[in-house]
């Protein structure tokens, strides 16, 4: 049986649900709700009583740019550095390796 605790803590999930889907997608109140609805129901389902990990979105690199910085005889570490990643990391964003013309750091 769901305290009142529990009632302020969904509709505070299902406000914010609604809040992000406006401020997202554009849609009004009425249009987001029925969304928000479904996926507190969905969790509450499937997730009854848990604490969720909801781990941070993965961080996007410009690979392409990487690479035409490498190109142009950019030093490898700088280009990391500029990126915020490792020449390790960098290295491993390149599938097919540090492209030729630029200066590999160790």
């Amino acid at each position: 049986m769901s305290n009142s605790r529990d009632l302020d803590k969904t509709e505070a999930l299902r406000a914010e649900l609604v809040q992000a889907i406006v401020e997202d997608l554009g849609a009004t109140e009425s249009i987001a709700l029925p969304f928000a609805n479904v996926i507190v129901d969905y969790l509450q389902r499937e997730y009854p009583g848990e604490r969720l990990y909801i781990p941070k979105p993965g961080r996007q690199y410009d690979v392409s740019q990487m690479e035409v910085e490498l190109r142009n005889g950019a030093d490898a570490s700088r280009v990391a550095g500029r990126h915020g990643i490792t020449v390790r990391h960098l290295r491993r964003l390149l599938p097919g390796g540090l492209p030729k013309g630029g200066a590999e750091a160790a």
